[in-house]
């Protein structure tokens, strides 16, 4: 349908991320729904986003990622950290590390006390066993017949049970082979969400076996500019695609789902949030809203080298090129082998392990910590300009530097520390 020169929809679903991916999907199982699904990115991240050991690769490259950096941080020298978050069909889940582990039951638990009815643990734990595919079978807390494919670790050395085992009596940990069970503490693999050493995106789980129903229209390489209102409703969106500049109406609702950066920031560009913060770019307030962009809550890693001359590490196994090719081989013969990148994240309660694969003689492990609350707000009334959080000892607010919604201006607060050379483990 047209509506004033422009196609309209039931829903308009503004990014296919993680979320986006699984709402377009839902609501099109409905034929008679009509669903636009927009996407900034690209439609597929290529080959190495299917490899989970190449997520790192991916995970930098600016076609499929948003490559924004935090702003000069005092405690580090300066240093600017990276804050990368999906730019593709999939969004994050198509190019992040593939760690399955969900929220915290305390966390939901929170929530519902704060208010949030119907965000408490047991009431979003059917959907979460419904988006899994468990091999483990159907239990109190797992699904086996949902689209996302989930399995432990496969790939499993002597280094890294010795390294679980350490963990174990050091710290009086439990061993824990299900992070999503009735218990999150312990030391052991990570869950990942593959099948057979294949990434299970929302891309791949969700869209691609979708993509041919008549009633969901994708768009990619499509970058929404605003969300257009008439009075206080919202009517449509604006975006650009191919240097052009578009339009589409909606009927019933438009869904949000850019990410935890750029949703709110979309908001605050077409007139929804802090009301001095609009004013100060401005823009014309259509509803102040003072808590688009604040609490943000966010994790930092911090990395620590151990020096090893084991053997069973990625290092020693892919330094040389005949070492790679063995390791292809195993992939594809097997889908056993180190392709699966967190094979060895032995996690304590807010901590995770891994192996890396970019010093020879090295075990990576790093610390993932919760962050403080922090406000985000916006560069400037453009949508292309990156959000961005000034720097500050341990917390910060975000603001925006111009009214676009894409640049590279992020100015983000984080507590970290800078990575220090540990002792040996043989």
């Amino acid at each position: 349908m047209m509506a004033g020169g422009a196609p309209a929809y039931d829903y308009i679903v503004v990014g296919a991320g993680s979320a986006g991916a699984v709402v377009a999907a839902r609501l099109t199982e409905d034929p008679k729904t009509s669903v636009l699904l927009i996407e900034a990115g690209p439609g597929d991240a290529g080959f190495f986003s299917h490899v989970p050991l190449w997520w790192a690769k991916i995970i930098a490259h600016p076609r499929c990622t948003w490559m924004h950096r935090a702003a000069p941080e005092p405690q580090l020298e300066g240093r600017r950290l990276p804050v990368p978050h999906g730019k593709v069909l999939g969004g994050s889940s198509t190019v992040n590390g593939l760690v399955w582990v969900r929220g915290l039951e305390i966390d939901y638990r929170t929530w519902e006390e704060m208010g949030a009815r119907g965000w408490g643990y047991q009431d979003v734990l059917p959907y979460f066993k419904k988006s899994e595919s468990w091999p483990g079978g159907t239990d109190e807390w797992h699904g086996r017949n949902g689209p996302i494919h989930v399995e432990n670790a496969r790939w499993k050395t002597p280094l890294g049970d010795a390294f679980i085992s350490a963990a174990m009596d050091a710290l009086d940990l439990p061993r824990n082979d299900d992070f999503n069970g009735p218990h999150a503490n312990g030391a052991g693999y990570w869950p990942l969400n593959t099948r057979r050493g294949r990434r299970s995106s929302t891309a791949e789980a969700y869209l691609k076996p979708n993509r041919k129903r008549p009633n969901l229209h994708i768009l990619t390489e499509a970058f929404v500019t605003r969300v257009e209102f008439e009075g206080r409703e919202a009517v449509g969106v604006v975006y650009e695609q191919g240097g052009k500049v578009q339009r589409a109406r909606v009927n019933r609702e438009i869904v949000l789902s850019a990410g935890a950066l750029q949703t709110p920031q979309l908001l605050q560009v077409s007139g929804i949030g802090p009301g001095d913060l609009l004013a100060r770019h401005g823009i014309a307030v259509v509803q102040e809203l003072k808590g688009v962009g604040e609490n943000l809550m966010d994790h930092v890693q911090l990395a620590r080298i151990y020096e090893t001359d084991s053997r069973h590490t990625l290092n020693a196994k892919v330094r040389s090129y005949f070492g790679q090719f063995l390791g292809g081989v195993e992939y594809y013969v097997g889908r056993v082998g180190d392709r699966s990148p967190s094979a060895l994240r032995s996690p304590v309660p807010i901590t995770g392990r891994r192996l890396a694969w970019n010093s020879p003689t090295s075990i990576f492990t790093s610390c993932r910590m919760r962050q403080a609350r922090q406000a985000m707000t916006l560069p400037s009334n453009r949508a292309s300009a990156s959000p961005c959080i000034p720097a500050a000892p341990r917390a910060g607010v975000m603001s925006a530097s111009s009214r676009r919604t894409c640049g590279s201006s992020l100015r983000y607060s984080s507590i970290i520390c800078p990575t220090k050379r540990m002792s040996k483990l043989s």
